[in-house]
């Protein structure tokens, strides 16, 4: 028996070796032609592009924000009107501001503010920059005068005392009616803040002494912001005096705007139009060396060295140089605003201002690096009476990064 598996199981290996050849020579194998090789180039050996590999969706979660102060401003306004303005922090570069929420408990108001930030779980490169956000909150008028109500954001507490007499009230007016309040001005306002938020003011009537303010809304529609501002007005005719009341509100629009794109805001009957600040376009960030004089256009950064800071080009403030090829009083000046950030400092913005044949740029302080305006093209240009100079709009600024 031992002698029979001896001899067959060198012939099952046999076979399965003899199988082997025979499928190598009934599929032949293409050989690849080498380009420069065996025959010249052609356009043809253009290799096929490999797609680039998508990285992951971070999954952002909802996080307190940490508060680093919090005023109470109160509006000259009847009745009055009580406000927050709170400053809030983006723990790093991937924390972005989300919303908040107030709530009233008789005598207590609670606001919370939220950030959204990556998911403990996820493994996110992010920057360790520290983030500012303004936020403007109206808390309304229906505080008792002379009162004192406690007040807590995100953990911090403060005393909000009332002023002023109280006005009539609901019960002795009897029924009151929602309706839309009389707008009597509007602004929009920038936060000088990483990123930007949008406040819009608001200047409304109260038509009478027993108006009131009552609330606002805000909905957003793609480029259009409708914000409906009501009042409280008595139902059936009651004596009330004629006294023309105006409620002053701040209302934070956040900083969800594309650069360089218009939005219009309807409030009410009236309108503005809200311009994103920055570029239209995306631009890439580029990277130089300490030392180097690098332009930027409007929106685009700048990354001195891997450990120095990165400048972002934000906007032109004012530029009132004296145009080319005119005689003028003064040779005026330019400033232009820029972001500053990394480089283990806290981010900032600053301002820097060119004037034509200075002696010294504008320079401004970061930490141990020194940040300079050299240039802001194209010079101006006077134009035809009634038409736009044609140096107008697009502007390049020429900066430098520097360290002792």
């Amino acid at each position: 028996m031992k002698r029979i598996l001896q001899l067959f199981v060198p012939m099952v290996l046999g076979a399965a070796v003899l199988a082997a050849v025979a499928c190598s020579k009934s599929e032949p194998v293409s050989p690849t032609a080498t380009p420069g090789a065996d025959r010249p180039t052609s356009s043809s050996d253009t290799p096929t592009p490999v797609a680039e590999p998508t990285l992951p969706e971070i999954e952002m979660v909802r996080a307190l924000a940490p508060i680093d102060n919090v005023t109470i401003n109160v509006a000259e306004s009847f009745p009055v009107q009580y406000f927050l303005h709170v400053t809030s922090g983006l723990p790093s570069g991937c924390a972005k501001f989300d919303d908040y929420e107030v709530a009233r408990d008789e005598d207590t108001v609670q606001v919370t503010v939220w950030n959204l930030e990556p998911a403990p779980n996820q493994q996110a490169a992010c920057t360790m920059i520290y983030g500012i956000v303004e936020t403007n909150i109206a808390l309304g008028s229906d505080f008792d005068p002379g009162k004192t109500y406690a007040v807590s954001v995100n953990g911090m507490k403060l005393e909000l005392k009332t002023e002023g007499t109280a006005g009539p009230g609901p019960s002795e007016v009897g029924e009151m009616a929602r309706v839309p309040a009389p707008i009597e001005d509007l602004s929009i306002a920038m936060t000088k803040s990483l990123p930007p938020q949008y406040l819009l003011h608001i200047t409304s009537g109260l038509p009478g002494g027993c108006v009131k303010f009552d609330n606002y809304e805000v909905v957003r529609e793609g480029d259009a912001v409708r914000v409906s501002v009501w009042n409280l007005e008595p139902v059936a005719p009651v004596p009330c005096t004629l006294e023309y009341g105006y409620q002053e509100t701040s209302i934070n629009l956040g900083s969800d705007f594309e650069a360089g794109k218009s939005y219009t805001v309807f409030v009410n009957d009236k309108q503005i139009e809200l311009k994103g600040q920055g570029a239209a376009k995306d631009l890439p960030t580029l990277e130089v060396e300490v030392g180097a004089q690098v332009a930027l256009e409007q929106g685009q950064s700048v990354q001195f060295s891997a450990d120095g800071p990165k400048v972002q080009f934000l906007e032109v403030i004012e530029d009132s140089r004296c145009p080319k090829n005119t005689v003028c009083i003064r040779a005026g000046s330019a400033t232009v605003l820029v972001g500053i950030s990394g480089a283990g400092q806290f981010p900032r913005l600053a301002e820097l201002k060119l004037v034509p044949e200075a002696q010294d740029a504008s320079s401004a302080l970061f930490g141990d690096y020194t940040v300079r305006l050299i240039a802001l093209d194209p010079y101006p240009e006077a134009g035809e009476p009634g038409e736009e100079p044609a140096s107008a709009g697009f502007k390049v600024v020429m900066v430098q990064v520097t360290k002792p």
